[in-house]
């Protein structure tokens, strides 16, 4: 990743804010915008994001592995292995897992 990318989050975390006061339920602004906040190092605020997401879209797998990645970050070691073990995530998880090792 260039160091001109590191330095857009900021920016994206501007639009992302922008377009969910346009349309709250946008949960691919809400989603941008949990990924530019951890990207930033503000975990606690990605996490809510992540768990917005979730709210709307249960087997979203991007901010599942996000919400792990967070609480992982902040010590939440259990909530982590909670998000990325869901009954009903594991088959995504294992697909993806699968595609990548096949992709090796």
């Amino acid at each position: 990743m260039g160091s001109g990318r590191i330095h857009k989050f900021p920016e994206s975390l501007t639009a992302f804010e922008a377009a969910l006061r346009l349309d709250p339920p946008n949960t691919e602004a809400q989603y941008g915008k949990a990924v530019a906040l951890e990207a930033t190092g503000s975990n606690e605020e990605a996490a809510k994001s992540y768990r917005l997401v979730l709210r709307n879209q249960p087997a979203d797998v991007r901010a599942l592995l996000g919400l792990a990645c967070t609480s992982g970050a902040l010590g939440q070691h259990l909530d982590s292995a909670y998000f990325v073990n869901r009954p009903e995530e594991r088959s995504v998880r294992d697909q993806i897992v699968s595609s990548l090792r096949a992709s090796q």
